[in-house]
């Protein structure tokens, strides 16, 4: 009995130890954090781009974020600092989504137009560069110009449809829980219903007339 005892106060002593090591960890990344940003406060305007980057990604971006995420890249990160990362990421994730979508090229520009597949995404702490494996960026480049094409060619339940799909196949690659309410506001940031379109248009059309 007194062995098992002395396992157990074993056992949380050491777990105790991993906790306040990781939370040191996180104090002496967090005053770094603090020095770099009081550092970059003097920033001249040339230079500012180069630093606004969102710290609370560690350092990724581009292709290594996204390598990161799905687990094909060994990050110099912890998991529980990849599992910090994850929701950010996501979040991101759909911004990228939805202006892929809106920025794809219509039949007019397609020919010369180049598919996009990473992009610049402000955040409220800085700038991160999401890059999309080039696949997925056809599928949603291929959403768009079918939605700019005259007639469209998706009408909202076939559009949802497929962007679903692309946003399935993502967030398992990137090892993301599913989020029906940020799929369903990137829906509606793109597929908007018959009421909204009409309420849209007959505020634009209110705005038109002459007073």
């Amino acid at each position: 009995m007194n062995f098992i005892f002395s396992l157990l106060i074993l056992t949380t002593v050491l777990l105790l130890t991993v906790l306040l090591l990781f939370v040191l960890g996180k104090l002496v990344w967090l005053e770094r954090l603090t020095q770099s940003l009081l550092s970059r406060e003097g920033a001249t305007p040339n230079n500012a781009a180069e630093g606004d980057a969102d710290p609370y990604f560690y350092g990724l971006g581009d292709e290594a974020l996204w390598r990161a995420m799905s687990g094909e890249y060994e990050a110099n990160l912890e998991p529980l600092e990849l599992d910090e990362v994850r929701p950010r990421f996501a979040l991101a994730l759909g911004k990228t989504v939805t202006r892929l979508v809106k920025e794809a090229a219509d039949e007019s520009t397609l020919a010369i137009a180049s598919i996009k597949n990473s992009l610049d995404i402000f955040t409220i702490r800085g700038r991160v560069k999401i890059w999309l494996p080039p696949a997925h960026a056809n599928a949603l480049a291929e959403i768009g110009r079918k939605l700019k094409a005259a007639p469209p060619q998706l009408d909202s339940t076939s559009g949802r449809a497929a962007l679903d799909e692309v946003l399935s196949a993502l967030y398992k690659e990137a090892k993301l829980e599913r989020d029906n309410e940020a799929w369903t506001e990137i829906g509606d940031a793109l597929f908007p219903s018959e009421e909204s379109a009409k309420s849209e248009a007959t505020v634009n059309t209110d705005e038109a007339s002459p007073e």
